[in-house]
C-alpha cells in the first residue's frame, strides 16, 4: 500500500501588531488546576492564520480572575455576579488586538508562539458605509409606481 504524504510544512504565526481577529472555534475543557477553560480560536482576517487562546475561568478573590473577566465583558458586554457563559455564543465575534511574539525553552528547545496582549483588545464591529446605498434608496422611492402593473 502507498499513498502521497507531505512532511516538514513549517508552522506559521500570526503577524505581530494590531490585528482584528475572528473566533471560529471554541472548546468547553478543565484547566490543569481544575478550572473551567475555554480554548479559542483566533483566525486572523488578514492572513487567514489562526491561534489558540486559553481562557481559564479562574475563581473570584485568586490572582487571575480579571482576565477572564475582562474577555467576558469584550466579548459578552457583562461580566459582573452569576452569568451563564456560553462560549457558542462567541463564534464569529471578532476582536481587534494586539499580537505578540513569545519565545520560550522546553527540553533544551526554542519554542516561538503568537499571543494577543490581554490589556489591549477591543471588539471590533466591522464599519460599512452605505451612503452610496443611502442615495440609491432615496432615487427609488422618488420613482412613481404604475399601479396598473400586471405581474
Amino acid at each position: 500500500m502507498s499513498f502521497p504524504f507531505r512532511g516538514g510544512q513549517e508552522y506559521q504565526l500570526v503577524p505581530e501588531g494590531e490585528r482584528v481577529l475572528t473566533i471560529t472555534s471554541v472548546e468547553e475543557k478543565t484547566s490543569k488546576t481544575g478550572n473551567q477553560m475555554v480554548v479559542v480560536e483566533l483566525t486572523d482576517m488578514e492572513t487567514a492564520i489562526s491561534m489558540k487562546h486559553h481562557v481559564v475561568f479562574i475563581p473570584e478573590g485568586k490572582p487571575g480572575h480579571g482576565i477572564s473577566k475582562r474577555f467576558l465583558k469584550v466579548i459578552t458586554g457583562e461580566c459582573d455576579g452569576d452569568l451563564e457563559v456560553d462560549p457558542l455564543t462567541w463564534l464569529g465575534k471578532r476582536l481587534k488586538c494586539t499580537v505578540e511574539h513569545e519565545t520560550s525553552e522546553y527540553n533544551d528547545k526554542t519554542y516561538t508562539n503568537a499571543r494577543i496582549d490581554i490589556n489591549k483588545y477591543e471588539l471590533y464591529e466591522l464599519e460599512v458605509d452605505t451612503t452610496e446605498a443611502d442615495e440609491v434608496k432615496d432615487e427609488v422611492e422618488d420613482v412613481p409606481l404604475d399601479e396598473d402593473l400586471d405581474f
